[in-house]
């Protein structure tokens, strides 16, 4: 996938401005509001996405999707400091999904992980096909206005709606395109 390779680059570049918690999360580009500019988390084993992801899922899981699990179990990309209504707070403009793999209420602080993929899902317009499996978000600059990503696991191809809306925003062949696409637009 170019994406991976896009996000290898990435890290080359932010090679001297790197914290790799204790369960493998990658914070690049250190800050404290943001606390960082993207996060990375830890690769997902193939046991994992099997048995509670693909296993659970109703329809064939996306194997682009699993490749990018397994590089990197989801993702929080282009972090930055954003005023809405008067209120200042930390914004990922591109939000990948994955499998977290400890209890958000006893986890640590510094042990970040991603948003659920399972749960977020299940959180679409009425209209949304069932074969579309929602996988993350992004955020146009300006609008700070979350804008679903959905990949049809029939044809492969990948749509942008806005939350909580059936309205087609953007379409992409696949889910490389896709995520090539969103990383060089925000990642600015």
């Amino acid at each position: 996938m170019e994406f991976i390779n896009l996000l290898e680059n990435m890290k080359k570049d932010y090679s001297n401005d790197i914290l790799i918690r204790e369960n493998k999360t990658l914070l690049l580009g250190l800050g404290k509001t943001p606390k960082c500019r993207h996060m990375l988390f830890a690769p997902l084993m193939k046991e994992h996405i099997a048995e509670f992801l693909v296993s659970d899922y109703k329809r064939t899981f996306p194997t682009e999707y699993i490749d990018f699990l397994m590089y990197s179990n989801g993702a929080n990309l282009c972090a930055e400091l954003i005023e809405i209504n008067g209120f200042k707070l930390a914004h990922s403009m591109f939000v990948l999904y994955g499998l977290p793999l400890t209890q958000p209420l006893g986890r640590p602080h510094d042990m970040e992980e991603p948003f659920d993929i399972r749960i977020e899902d299940l959180s679409r317009h009425k209209n949304i096909p069932e074969t579309w499996l929602k996988c993350g978000t992004y955020v146009i600059e300006n609008s700070y206005e979350d804008i679903d990503i959905f990949i049809d696991t029939e044809t492969k191809i990948v749509n942008s709606c806005a939350k909580n809306t059936d309205k087609i925003i953007s379409t992409w062949n696949d889910i490389d395109s896709c995520f090539c696409y969103l990383f060089n637009l925000l990642n600015k």
